[in-house]
């Protein structure tokens, strides 16, 4: 049961009239409010959250392990690779990436392209990832030709593995596109440049290329990027590998892993639960809400992922209009992936008031249940921190709202109140015009000691002519207000300006040149 607490601020010189009313209407609000107030649900406290998944239970529950990528890697083998003192490290540290890949990742499939002047690109290796890729024991191959490196990549990634929906093309060069003696790739304006992008547009895996730049030189980065831009929409410029080539292919390898989990994850992202209600009463048999009862209902959640386990926190029950008490919900449930889950509900209720009439009665309302909650899943922050993936959503309560349910309601008779409202607004009107009434007499004196005598009361406001009291035309007003004991005087003389003045009960005053003073009845 609700309360309200009213605070009425009074004025020092507030009498007992307004007082009263004060009182009076208070009472009657509060009265009206008792008894239109039902019972409210009591809210459970919530639950927190479980803890976050670990990586390793995230990998195995959207299957990571049993789901491969495709990795292509371009290796420049121009003579600049060699003369740089570039290709050493290419030699050292893609066998180092391509065995700690074969650990962590052996499902994967990578290829080795190497490539330089025009008719020398070639595919060295392709199969699982390995040390032994059998890299050229030097870098001699003249210029660099990206199109014909692109062209073998390209016909790698069009016979994926099956399953594969994610690819990768790590193009390591040192340089930028050089190729005067190939028509078909010379400028990313050639023709061949520009098959190469209708042929990647219709490939089946999600392909990013990254530019893996084995230079500083801001020109050559720049050309790289492009030409990975000019034939995949999606494209990444990777930390230099003159600095640290380890790093920068461990960069790339985390990079196709974290969108291998986000593709994974979005399959599921926004499904959330399915909710369905059992055991309502039929459209024909309205709940009577009119008296204390209970009601037993059931509803089965269901989990509508396929990979990602949810959990439900703060669950409760609404019905619009109506005022329950919830038991048997517990504080937080799990749901495994695709699984349901029946939970039992009690509905309990004091008497249901809704709405007002003349008389006490009841009435037929309309509502539906409502299964709140918020859905949630421990996968969200081990997605969104270690696979940089903010965008997955564990979803919401589908079909939370159940079937139409009818109930019966008490509904509050305020003739009573209207009553003694009317009966409180009388006795207020009566003492304020009692508070308010004049008493005793104006007694008026002219200069000429003409004077005269204004009966007042009962009435608040008096007024007649002066000449007759005075000899002087003109017209004298008095009115009071209930609260306070001073008179308000209005003296209007037709020869003279208008005056106003106050006077206290038994004090005398001067205006416009004529005394007033206040005496008793005679």
């Amino acid at each position: 049961m609700s309360s309200a607490v009213f605070t009425v601020p009074c004025r020092s010189g507030l009498r007992w009239p307004a007082a009263v009313l004060a009182s009076l209407l208070l009472a009657v609000t509060a009265a009206c409010t008792t008894a239109g107030a039902a019972g409210a649900p009591v809210a459970q406290t919530p639950a927190a959250d479980p803890p976050a998944a670990s990586v390793a239970t995230v990998e195995a529950g959207l299957g990571i392990k049993s789901v491969p990528a495709e990795i292509v890697f371009l290796v420049d083998l121009s003579d600049s690779m060699s003369q740089d003192g570039l290709y050493p490290h290419v030699q050292r540290d893609l066998p180092a990436f391509l065995e700690t890949l074969a650990k962590k990742e052996p499902q994967d499939r990578v290829a080795v392209i190497t490539f330089g002047r025009p008719g020398t690109a070639q595919v060295i290796y392709t199969g699982p990832p390995t040390p032994d890729i059998g890299l050229p024991r030097v870098a001699n191959e003249g210029s660099t030709d990206f199109g014909q490196a692109f062209a073998l990549a390209i016909n790698q990634l069009s016979r994926p593995p099956a399953g594969t929906r994610i690819g990768g093309v790590v193009l390591m060069s040192d340089g930028e596109l050089h190729a005067p003696t190939d028509s078909q790739y010379q400028t990313y304006q050639s023709p061949g440049w520009q098959a190469l992008r209708v042929r990647a547009a219709g490939l089946s895996t999600k392909v990013t290329g990254y530019s893996l730049p084995l230079t500083a030189n801001q020109n050559y980065i720049a050309d790289q990027k492009t030409a990975l831009s000019t034939v995949f929409s999606s494209v990444q410029t990777l930390p230099s590998g003159t600095t640290n080539l380890a790093a920068a292919l461990s960069a790339a390898g985390q990079d196709i892993l974290d969108r291998e989990v986000a593709d994974a994850a979005g399959r599921d992202s926004g499904r959330g639960v399915r909710v369905t209600w059992h055991g309502l009463p039929g459209s024909g048999t309205p709940l009577d809400l009119t008296s204390p009862g209970q009601l037993n209902v059931r509803v089965t959640i269901t989990a509508l992922t396929r990979r990602i386990p949810l959990y439900l926190t703060s669950l409760g029950v609404e019905a619009p209009g109506l005022h329950f008490s919830v038991n048997g919900l517990p504080a937080e449930q799990t749901l495994a992936p695709g699984r349901s889950v029946t939970l039992p509900v009690q509905l309990t209720w004091q008497r249901n008031a809704t709405g007002y009439s003349l008389l006490t009665g009841s009435r037929t309302v309309s509502s539906q249940l409502e299964l709140t909650g918020t859905v949630g899943s421990a996968y969200t922050p081990t997605l969104a921190s270690v696979f940089s993936d903010t965008s997955f959503s564990a979803g919401d309560l589908d079909g939370s709202t159940s079937a139409q349910l009818t109930a019966m309601v008490v509904t509050t008779g305020i003739l009573l109140f209207l009553v003694i409202f009317a009966l409180v607004l009388a006795a207020l009107i009566g003492l304020l015009f009692f508070s308010a009434r004049l008493q005793g007499r104006l007694i008026l004196t002219s200069v000429d000691y003409r004077s005269g005598e204004l009966p007042l009361g009962p009435l608040p406001w008096k007024s007649s002519p002066t000449e007759d009291l005075i000899g002087i035309p003109g017209q004298m007003t008095v009115h009071k207000w209930p609260f306070g004991r001073t008179m308000r005087l209005k003296l209007r003389l037709n020869d003279r300006p208008s005056g106003h003045v106050d006077l206290e009960p038994g004090q005398r005053t001067m205006t416009v040149g004529i005394d007033i003073r206040h005496a008793g009845k005679r």
